[in-house]
């Protein structure tokens, strides 16, 4: 067996384009001779495999070097190169599923592998790629995953804790019931007032009966007849149900953290890219999940060729690693790739996630030399091991070792889920309150011009005054209404920008209201900084809510000549917002070396 470690071969982006061209290099490099005929004793041979010469002794098979290829390294099928126990002790982990099998088999032949008589990855099995190697039994059944850059949690909280708990369709249906329920009381009791006398009530007053009960109010007088009252009391039981199940829905609305995904199928990715908010990215050295998009019949990928091929709606990136380091830096994007590879990326990176849903399943083979005198034996003890279930426990054994890794970075890393209501999330309720003050307050001086007209149509000779007190009236209601609301608040930021050893001259920064409200985004200022990197900005804003400012900073720091520019994102404490124009308490950041890398970071183009 060899001791050495092999060498990437996926360090040259152009030593490797496709999986076919690199089957066909190797049928073509390696020297393919038919095996002389031998007896059948004590010989070796399947008739389900894929070999040309059936019977093979194990003498002719034994103490070989077999020619590899490793295209890629792409997890858990290959993990590193190097059949050794010493460098799993040394790893941690084990080397990969098809390296597993290629060192048993190695064991039991006493075989040394060099290149190129196979490739040493998982490939995927279709006729064209049998034509020109020989595949073995497949040792693996696998979808196409989608990952995407993970959400961010509740992008908006104004009304969260009033509509998170019910979907809006059990807030229209329960309004549809009310009404519903209003209309069968209204008539019921004009019928029965004539037998029973049963209480009198307008449509309005019907309507309000049942939102009384919704929202745990008594009844100022109750219904008179049995059929009356089942229909109230069934209706009170509703609302208890419904009230007690809106308490447990918001109490593990706080108690989970919760992701809200853009989509959750490919149908919806689909629709997505044709608004323009997503594009796909795909790994440019395999372009058979390509071909068997533009080969479906099925109309979703249909939709999803024609935005690939025509509104170019995809990238393509030098390996999944690539990809999925593109995914975590850009949202927007979705990478089309080996489920099983995504899934340990999405296990050991906190800002990826995987859907749950794969799409284009196949078959993974090892492809060997045409008509190999190995192919045989491969697929029958790979199929052994299949049976006996080696690939699936040995990936979730591996799984299970990349889960633990996760956990320690995420702990490390990032914040767990808030365990108390803070304002931020609590603010729909008071939203609400503030809501039913402004609608009282409007009825209230509603009242009032509704009685002004009535006397008025009465008798025509109401004096001028009266009617000047009720205008002035209103509009000081109005005014009181609006000064509540509205108030105008004030941040302000400075500090000193340095690259390195050098200050940082000409980085433009920006002063914003991360407004969560019914406001939208402002930007407060903007500024570049001078010759020494210093900067100082300041703003106002008259906003509903409390501002939530933020100094965004763009630069090309340390970027390699990326495209682009890094963007940073710092969060104002709410202790340096001031209620005025004015600004009473500047934040000093200090002094700040841009050649940091930060976890949130991201990428922007245009700003």
């Amino acid at each position: 067996m060899a001791s050495y470690e092999l060498e990437n071969t996926t360090a040259d982006p152009n030593s490797i384009r496709t999986l076919n061209n690199i089957l066909e290099s190797i049928n073509e490099i390696a020297e393919v001779s038919t095996p002389p005929q031998i007896s059948f004793e004590n010989d070796y041979g399947d008739a389900y495999t894929h070999s040309t010469e059936k019977h093979f002794s194990f003498s002719q098979m034994r103490d070989k070097t077999l020619r590899m290829v490793v295209p890629a390294l792409e997890p858990p099928y290959v993990n590193y190169v190097n059949f050794t126990d010493a460098a799993v002790v040394d790893k941690g982990y084990g080397p990969g599923v098809v390296i597993e099998i290629l060192k048993e088999i190695g064991n039991r032949l006493n075989l040394t592998y060099e290149e190129v008589d196979l490739l040493a990855g998982g490939a995927i099995m279709e006729y064209d790629r049998s034509v020109i190697s020989d595949l073995t039994y497949p040792f693996q059944f696998e979808p196409t995953g989608i990952m995407i850059r993970s959400p961010e949690k509740y992008e908006d909280d104004t009304l969260l804790i009033v509509t998170e708990p019910f979907s809006w369709e059990v807030w229209v249906i329960t309004a549809a019931v009310i009404l519903f329920s209003g209309a069968i009381f209204l008539g019921m009791t004009q019928l029965l007032r004539k037998v029973y006398r049963e209480m009198a009530v307008t449509p309005f007053e019907s309507i309000w009966v049942f939102f009384s009960i919704f929202v745990q109010q008594g009844l100022p007088e109750q219904p008179r007849s049995w059929s009356c009252r089942v229909l109230v009391a069934l209706w009170w039981l509703a609302s208890i149900t419904l009230s007690a199940t809106f308490t447990g829905s918001l109490v593990a609305l706080f108690a989970v953290d919760k992701t809200n995904l853009p989509f959750q199928n490919i149908e919806q990715l689909v629709k997505l890219v044709k608004q323009g908010r997503f594009e796909i990215v795909m790994d440019e050295n395999s372009f058979t999940r390509t071909e068997m998009i533009a080969r479906s019949k099925l109309p979703v990928y249909k939709d999803l060729w024609h935005e690939m091929n025509v509104n170019h709606k995809v990238k393509y990136v030098n390996g999944v690693a690539r990809g999925v380091a593109f995914v975590r830096a850009n949202p927007g994007y979705a990478l089309l790739g080996p489920m099983a590879t995504l899934n340990f990326y999405a296990y050991s990176d906190c800002k990826v996630i995987l859907l749950n849903d794969g799409i284009l399943p196949v078959y993974l083979s090892i492809p060997l030399v045409k008509h190999s005198i190995y192919s045989s034996y491969f697929s029958t003890k790979i199929r052994e091991m299949v049976e006996r279930g080696f690939t699936q426990k040995w990936i979730a054994d591996y799984r299970s070792y990349v889960a633990m890794q996760k956990i320690n970075e995420c702990n490390s890393t990032t914040t767990g889920p808030k365990s108390y209501l803070d304002l931020k999330r609590a603010q729909g309720a008071f939203w609400v309150f503030l809501g039913g003050v402004g609608i009282g307050l409007l009825l209230f001086c509603g009242e009032f011009v509704f009685k002004f007209f009535r006397g008025k149509m009465k008798s025509h000779d109401l004096p001028t005054r009266t009617f000047e007190e009720m205008k002035l009236l209103i509009c000081l209601c109005l005014l009181v209404g609006l000064s509540l609301a509205f108030r105008t608040q004030s941040t302000g930021v400075k500090g000193k920008l340095m690259c390195g050893s050098k200050p940082a001259v000409g980085v433009q920064l920006k002063l914003f209201d991360e407004d969560n409200g019914p406001d939208p985004d402002d930007v407060l200022d903007q500024k570049t900084t001078d010759e020494e990197g210093n900067f100082s900005l300041s703003g106002s804003s008259m906003e509903l809510t409390p501002i939530d400012p933020e100094l965004r900073i763009f630069h090309d720091c340390n970027d390699h000549g990326s495209p682009c520019q890094r963007e940073w994102v710092i969060r104002i404490p709410a202790k340096y917002i001031t209620n005025g124009p004015e600004v009473k308490e500047v934040m000093d950041l200090g002094v700040l070396n841009l050649e940091i890398e930060l976890d949130n970071e991201s990428r922007s183009c245009a700003h």
